[in-house]
């Protein structure tokens, strides 16, 4: 389906109004003060007033005042990110308090601003959360902005399923109760950002949310593993916690069923995208993709979890990665799968369909006909289907509720 500036910006008005409505109602968060701002950009950037105020504390006795406004605004024309930036930056210093800010584009920045380091003095200094829509928004610049600063990038298939990001970002920003967290090993390594090393690094963990950890020793090595954790409590930021956790080293091979064996898959996974991403011509490469998918899929019939949502899930990453490269832009698709598994975050992409092919631009000597220079369609390599599931095995019960209130979609977690 393709979709006109009009259509992407009714789903964010939607989507908006239904955030400011679920919080205004909502017994969970009466208690918190909801502060609003809303920058709507183009070449200029403008925002909603309330008593000629751009940030609005949002009341039962203001809210329709503020979806009327949401309603008034209008698709208009280019995409001046930059300038939203330095426009929230400067709303940023006026607010004492807890703050992210949330910026949503589907299109390319039409000024001289198109480099993540031209950017670095002008972002907000609170968390950032970037999200793009479409095939045609600068993934790359969206991504490199994110890692200026720690922050995320996200990307948004289809506009129908905007609301079910801003659920997942909104979660993080409302339910976290820790954060600052750093961790060290001793005698072990610990995979963090897709390399191995001795320390991770996360900015906060919501409420009910796990994370899993992987770690790797030597194979002779009897030492006891240890783990250094320091943390601040959310509601308790300046005290500090330390804690120490030492297991043995030991493995029992009876006890790593299919059920913990299937997570073993993450990290070869993780290895195949972001190798893929960076070397997208490299046959080597495209063939350990292929390679990967077939043992992961042989793996998963011959232990009857085809309906396992986790391992599906790896399966659909492989595919997804593999198609995209035929697709013009699918590094966006890539890269979102690869940020999906190795921060275990929600949201899936699986729409494949919205990318134009290309024309078979890729450089593979064994379609050569006749030592010409003309290349003949490749043949599907690949037979899978993709998940109909938009969300991951990683949602939580916290998540699920907020994103089923700010969809109204109440079969988000059974499709």
């Amino acid at each position: 389906e393709e979709y006109n500036n009009k259509m992407i910006l009714e789903y964010a008005q939607i989507t908006l109004k239904n955030i400011i409505t679920y919080f205004v109602n909502s017994d969970e968060f009466n208690n918190i003060d909801f502060n609003l701002c809303v920058n709507y950009f183009d070449n200029e950037n403008k925002t909603i007033t309330i008593d000629g105020k751009e940030i609005i504390k949002v009341t039962k006795d203001n809210y329709k005042h503020i979806i009327e406004q949401i309603n008034s605004i209008f698709p208009r024309g280019t995409t001046n990110i930059s300038g939203a930036c330095k426009k929230m930056k400067t709303i940023h210093e006026s607010i004492d308090g807890c703050c992210a800010h949330i910026l949503f584009t589907d299109g390319l920045p039409t000024n001289n601003y198109k480099k993540a380091e031209q950017y670095e003095h002008l972002l907000p200094d609170c968390e950032n959360y970037y999200i793009g829509f479409g095939e045609n928004h600068s993934g790359t610049l969206l991504n490199n902005l994110a890692k200026l600063n720690n922050d995320k990038y996200y990307f948004v298939d289809d506009i129908e399923n905007a609301g079910i990001v801003y659920a997942e970002i909104l979660n993080i920003i409302l339910n976290k109760v820790v954060h600052k967290i750093k961790i060290n090993v001793e005698n072990c390594e610990i995979f963090y950002n897709g390399e191995w090393g001795n320390n991770m690094y996360l900015s906060s963990i919501p409420k009910d949310s796990q994370k899993k950890i992987f770690i790797r020793s030597e194979k002779e090595s009897n030492k006891d593993l240890i783990f250094n954790i320091k943390y601040n409590e959310y509601n308790n930021i300046s005290t500090q916690r330390h804690k120490k956790y030492e297991f043995e080293n030991v493995l029992y091979s009876q006890d790593v069923t299919p059920e913990i064996k299937k997570y073993f898959a993450t990290i070869p996974t993780i290895m195949a995208l972001k190798n893929i991403m960076a070397f997208k011509e490299n046959k080597e490469y495209i063939d350990r993709i292929e390679e990967l998918f077939n043992v992961i899929k042989k793996w998963t019939n011959d232990h009857n979890l085809q309906n396992d949502l986790f391992i599906s899930s790896i399966c659909d990453d492989l595919y997804i990665a593999r198609q995209a490269l035929d697709k013009k832009n699918g590094y966006i698709l890539t890269l979102s799968r690869y940020y999906s598994l190795l921060e275990q975050r929600s949201y899936q992409v699986r729409n494949l369909d919205m990318f134009t092919s290309n024309n078979c631009d890729m450089n593979f000597t064994n379609f050569r006909r006749g030592g010409g220079s003309t290349f003949p369609k490749p043949l599907p390599i690949l037979t899978h289907q993709i998940s109909r599931s938009r969300t991951s095995s990683y949602t939580t019960p916290s998540q699920q509720t907020l994103m089923r209130n700010i969809t109204g979609d109440s079969t988000i977690g059974y499709d």
